[in-house]
């Protein structure tokens, strides 16, 4: 029970690594799965564990994980003697199930076909002296609901012919129950294929000096799901019940996390279709209706200077800036597409080549103005050991840096969190902005001690430049332990 519990544990570490970082993909999950089970069978059986593989069906592709390696298999080399010469076998046998005119079928394949009947079987190759599994095992309420069948190979005999007559009738019975639908092909595959695991079967026989092979094809016992997988594990004596219960338990937790991870994916990928399809309905909208309407406007007051730049300074700039809104959000779109991100973010100017110098300290002047324009509120200002009229921000995404638009949007998002938070001392907020090596710290007295500042209490757009930073391995936006009751924001970059 120990050992049970100690390879449940390793899953939830597992799957705690793996699922916290998107990128993770599934394979990478089960195939440090597949090894925390090798390992646990070679403690639990010690000399009677043989190998085993993990392998998952998609888009009707046959996957072995870690199949770069021993074809997937993982051998328990410490008590097998003869290990590389069974790898080779396996490596045979795929390519024979895999050829465009394969010698024999792929049972794999079949079993975890949920759409086919024989996959709600486990199957079991048994080739012992003096064993046969019961009827507790095998057999359930009745003969069509039988749970598990197993294949007895009898006696092994190098001439397939010879072989092929003298187990006629179980391989008759083989060919009937797996060769349903799509599968009912020549039967010479079938039997060819139940003779190439007598062959492997009596090869380990030989040279390891062992009486019995059993090959145990275990799949969780819910055909239905979508997401299943395929233990095959290898032994050379019988498993109790208990002990198939583990195992199936162990592939239930297994498949279970799967398919609760690519539940979420599926709604992570319907959410961020829903979001591109918005973006782009809304940047559409902004471009053939307001910007038409709002250009067309210009034009009837082109004898009016004063009323023409009122307009432009007051609400056109505020038009394009939502334009410019949403092309920002359909580069963030595009954030896993390194070449169409740098593209994109080229041919719209949000990012540039080369380092874009900024006027901070202009940028302040129209901040203030625009959110005070009653004037009854305190302006904000900035101490920084930089020149604000030459501001630079020294950070890369991918190969570009920031353009113009990025830049003011970054700086209003600090400044719209200092208006909010910012404690007002001799009638101003007052931003410190301290330039480090390969970091710039913004900094506020919060307006009193109650607040603690965190990611889900800031406004603006902070967590879509962290996005920026972090999903490119960029750099990092932090905000540091709260000390002395301060509004901190931290960008990490690499010169």
């Amino acid at each position: 029970m120990s050992e049970l519990l100690r390879i449940f544990r390793k899953i939830n570490v597992l799957a705690e690594h793996h699922y916290t970082n998107e990128r993770s993909s599934h394979v990478e999950f089960l195939s440090d799965c597949h090894k925390a089970l090798a390992k646990y069978f070679e403690e639990y059986f010690e000399d009677r564990f043989i190998f085993s593989a993990l392998s998952f069906s998609k888009d009707d592709k046959l996957h072995y994980v870690d199949e770069a390696t021993d074809n997937g298999y993982i051998f328990n080399k410490s008590y097998v003697k003869n290990w590389s010469e069974l790898s080779g076998l396996f490596t045979k046998y795929i390519k024979e199930a895999s050829d465009d005119e394969p010698q024999i079928i792929s049972i794999t394949k079949i079993l975890l076909d949920k759409n086919n009947t024989a996959a709600r079987k486990d199957l079991f190759f048994t080739c012992c002296a003096n064993c046969k599994y019961e009827n507790e095992i095998l057999v359930t309420d009745s003969e069509e609901d039988t749970r598990v069948f197993e294949h007895q190979l009898g006696v092994f005999n190098e001439d397939k012919g010879s072989y092929y007559e003298a187990n006629r009738t179980k391989l008759d019975k083989f060919y009937e129950v797996f060769s349903k639908g799509s599968y009912e092909q020549n039967q010479n595959l079938y039997d060819k294929y139940i003779w190439d695991y007598h062959e492997l079967a009596h090869t380990y026989k030989t040279a390891n000096d062992k009486p019995d092979f059993l090959l145990h094809f275990i799949k969780p016992s819910i055909a239905e799901l979508d997401y299943g997988l395929l233990l095959s594990l290898a032994t050379n004596r019988q498993l109790t019940t208990d002990e198939l219960a583990f195992v199936n338990l162990i592939l239930y937790r297994v498949v279970s996390q799967t398919a609760t991870e690519k539940m979420k994916e599926a709604e992570r990928l319907r959410t961020k279709t829903m979001f591109s399809l918005t973006t782009h309905s809304l940047k559409t909208h902004l471009n053939t209706t307001v910007i038409k309407e709002k250009n067309a406007f210009l034009d009837k007051l082109e004898n009016d200077d004063e009323l023409k730049e009122d307009f432009e300074k007051y609400l056109g700039k505020e038009v394009d800036t939502l334009f410019r809104l949403t092309e920002i959000l359909s580069l963030v779109d595009k954030i896993r597409d390194r070449q169409k991100f740098i593209e994109t973010g080229k041919d719209t100017n949000l990012l540039s080549e080369s380092m874009v110098t900024y006027n901070l300290q202009e940028h302040l002047t129209q901040f203030n103005r625009r959110k005070n324009i009653e004037r009854t509120e305190p302006d904000i200002k900035i101490c920084s050991n930089a020149t604000l009229e030459s501001f630079t921000l020294p950070i890369k995404i991918y190969e570009l840096y920031l353009g113009k638009d990025l830049i003011e949007l970054f700086f209003n998002t600090i400044l719209e969190n200092i208006v909010i938070y910012g404690k007002v001392e001799s009638n101003y907020r007052t931003l410190v902005i301290q330039n480090n090596t390969n970091e710039i710290l913004f900094a506020n007295n919060t307006k009193d001690k109650t607040i603690l500042i965190d990611e889900t209490n800031l406004t603006g757009n902070y967590r879509l430049f962290k996005k920026l930073l972090e999903d490119t391995n960029c750099g990092t936006l932090s905000i540091p332990s709260v000390t002395n009751y301060e509004f901190k924001i931290t960008i990490g970059y690499e010169e």
